[in-house]
């Protein structure tokens, strides 16, 4: 089940829009839903899910994020976060998917952190460069190779102290 069939069965479910959805969870917005309802976003992510949960604590987080099992926690499935046991025991295939979609969404993440990471560093870089000095390397800029030189000392009057 992709998130656009998640997200109309929980705007269903809860007999509200998207934009009452989103004042609820507390969205400023309602665009991140309209775009799981158009298919433009694919997944719900687990931010998102967070969010859904904390508003409707019956709804089951794996069925959220992977379309498996039931949409709403069973008495045998306080914890909230695995399918009911009896839903998968006689299908092998189906844990096999809801595993391999549970480390898809993991490893998605993790992409999603290393290129925050990645901009980080650049923003870092960009910031040191603005500011005209770096705790990285305290050796003399070069203005012909501000590329070949990671980090610099002061020079002049700081950019930050106009």
């Amino acid at each position: 089940m992709d998130g656009a069939n998640i997200m109309g069965k929980i705007l269903k479910y809860t007999k509200l829009n998207a934009s009452s959805l989103a004042g609820r969870i507390g969205l400023s917005t309602p665009q991140r839903i309209y775009d799981i309802l158009k298919g433009k976003t694919k997944r719900i992510s687990p931010e998102l899910a967070n969010k859904i949960i904390s508003s409707f604590p019956e709804i089951n987080q794996t069925w959220l994020l992977t379309g498996v099992g039931n949409m709403l926690c069973t008495t045998n499935n306080p914890n909230n976060n695995l399918p009911n046991q009896s839903e998968t025991d006689n299908d092998q295939n189906h844990v096999d998917t809801t595993t391999e979609k549970l480390f898809a969404l993991v490893e998605s993440q993790g992409r999603v952190i290393e290129n925050l990471a990645e901009e980080i560093r650049h923003l870092r870089a960009e910031l040191e460069e603005v500011r005209g000095y770096s705790a990285v390397k305290k050796s003399p800029v070069d203005p012909a190779k501000p590329a070949e030189t990671a980090a610099y000392v002061y020079i002049g009057e700081s950019v930050m102290n106009k």
